[in-house]
């Protein structure tokens, strides 16, 4: 039997959220994953407009995002795709459904494409999610989760004063599809036709989100607190093609954040903590909270972290006008902290490139400067791992002119 049906279906469809489950975010980073998800008060760059718009006041230069992609997983053995397989078959589902209790299954792929300047950024992103989860293995029901975003976002930050920065993002998302649970009667009879129809939801929503940021800008130590109010209010999706109503909305979420940046001649050591969801009383603290630091080196880019109490870790190598990213990290999909793991590995590719305009910088005079871009799509002002260089050479000069 062909595992062709399945295979389309879970390809085609992306993932959702009810607290039991996943907590859901329209777009991912990788390099934010391979530090266990502690990305607020470190993010720079395109990725700002996606996680902390107030970031985008550090922004030097003209960067310009043309290529970023990135999939992720869960890994597949011969025994998952057998049981997936087992599916289709109304003689072998009830086994296929308690082979596959316990393994929770999910794929996700996600683009973007902007540009960003000093205090502003534009982006477009897609992103497509999917997961399948199997519950209860007396009598088994089948989860499946099913979410497309594609949109576009714009950013604005501005530097209030010396030591606080503040942004707002403002975005534009069109969903398909939901979230079904099909029981065991429902699933012994399961017809592919009956499943697209209860995820063929679509709607267009707006949201807002605002962040302030308090930073101290040192030589080279560099600590910083943020708070970002994402998705204000919630984004509610008018109802575009059926009678079955809109797809579900995109939660409001509060982050609490933490970081600090320490800069040396040879290397960039980052440290940051994220507490989300802050205000909602029926997430637990364990899925709140994230842990997550990068070493920072010529040309490579080292992680580590905890997202939701389990171990994530990754690298990101500098080519350039090219960046590879890799990371692997685990995903809480029950109710609370060491629960059940969703393990996953995910890899992005970018191409980013930018131009810094020179004003009469010493006996090189004025003009532009054509650069490689290092992560997040921020111009590299040097042979360092992207950020370094820059950060020393922006703060340097910000603290001559406060003084």
């Amino acid at each position: 039997m062909s595992i062709k049906p399945v295979f389309i279906f879970l390809v085609l469809f992306n993932v959702s959220i009810s607290y039991a489950d996943e907590l859901f975010d329209t777009y991912r980073s990788v390099r934010a994953m391979g530090m266990g998800g502690a990305y607020t008060g470190i993010v720079s760059g395109i990725d700002s407009l996606f996680y902390n718009p107030a970031s985008l006041v550090d922004v030097k230069g003209l960067n310009i995002n043309l290529l970023n992609v990135n999939v992720a997983g869960t890994e597949f053995d011969d025994q998952i795709l057998e049981s997936l397989d087992g599916l289709t078959n109304s003689s072998t589902i009830g086994q296929s459904l308690n082979d596959l209790y316990g393994k929770p299954l999910s794929a996700s792929a996600g683009a973007r494409a902007g540009l960003t300047l000093p205090g502003f950024g534009l982006a477009g992103f897609g992103h497509a999610n999917m997961s399948l989860t199997v519950n209860n293995p007396v009598i088994p029901d089948l989860e499946v989760n099913s979410i497309l975003d594609t949109g576009v976002v714009i950013g604005f930050a501005k530097r209030v004063n010396r030591i606080m920065n503040f942004g707002l993002a403002i975005k534009q998302v069109s969903r398909y599809g939901d979230r079904a649970t099909f029981t065991a009667s429902s699933v012994s009879s399961l017809d592919p036709q009956v499943i697209t129809d209860a995820l063929d939801k679509k709607g267009t929503g707006y949201g807002v989100d605002a962040a302030i940021e308090f930073i101290y800008r040192g030589d080279s130590f560099i600590p910083k607190i943020s708070a970002v109010a994402k998705n204000i209010g919630g984004i509610k999706f008018t109802n575009d093609n059926n009678q079955f109503g809109p797809p579900p909305e995109l939660e409001q979420e509060v982050v609490l954040a933490a970081s600090m940046i320490y800069d040396t001649s040879v290397a960039s050591l980052l440290m940051g903590a994220d507490y989300r969801y802050a205000l909602n009383e029926d997430i637990t603290d364990g899925r709140k909270l994230h842990l997550g630091m990068e070493l920072s080196l010529p040309l490579i880019d080292l992680r580590g972290g905890l997202n939701q109490g389990y171990l994530s870790y990754g690298a990101g190598i500098n080519l350039g006008i090219f960046r590879l990213d890799a990371a692997s990290y685990g995903v809480e999909i029950g109710e609370r902290t060491g629960q059940l793991e969703d393990r996953r590995n995910s890899v992005l590719i970018s191409f980013d490139f930018g131009f810094e305009f020179n004003a009469n910088k010493g006996s090189g005079g004025s003009g532009f400067k054509f650069k490689g871009a290092g992560r997040g799509g921020e111009v590299t002002l040097g042979s360092g791992g992207g950020r370094r260089s820059y950060k020393r050479k922006y703060y340097k000069n910000y603290n001559k002119q406060r003084r």
